[in-house]
């Protein structure tokens, strides 16, 4: 999945670090997308599933030290001041954004392990109805 390569994209950032890392993209609605990483190497390994979900939900399920990045830090700002308190780490502002220099790595990487991809058969996968469909059910 797309969202997938971009949570490894930003787990990037944080090679050769002990803790689990966890990418949070905003989704909107009080939801990110999200996933854990062990990046105690020089490539992340997904280590917990990208899923989608509640920002709450997410900040329960942490019962350990972790690292968090990404913009959903600063879309939710209020909520992530207690997370210092855990012994969690907020990354700086300039790591939570992808940088396309981890992307053509990531994917130079893929290109010598399996060859090119077939770039049409590229497509988009959502998680959820966008709000254009929910709202143009209701009429």
């Amino acid at each position: 999945m797309v969202f997938t390569r971009s949570l490894a994209a930003l787990a990037c950032h944080m090679r050769f670090v002990q803790p689990k890392v966890y990418p949070i993209i905003d989704a909107s609605r009080k939801q990110v997308y999200c996933g854990g990483f062990d990046c105690q190497s020089e490539t992340p390994h997904m280590i917990e599933p990208a899923l989608l979900k509640k920002i709450d939900v997410f900040l329960e399920s942490i019962s350990e030290p972790v690292i968090l990045l990404g913009d959903a830090l600063n879309a939710y700002p209020d909520l992530f001041k207690n997370m210092q308190e855990l012994s969690n780490f907020a990354t700086h502002e300039s790591l939570n954004r992808i940088w396309i220099s981890h992307v053509i790595e990531m994917g130079y990487q893929t290109f010598q392990a399996n060859g090119p991809e077939d770039v049409h058969s590229l497509s988009p996968v959502y998680l959820q109805k966008t709000d254009a469909e929910r709202n143009f059910k209701k009429k």
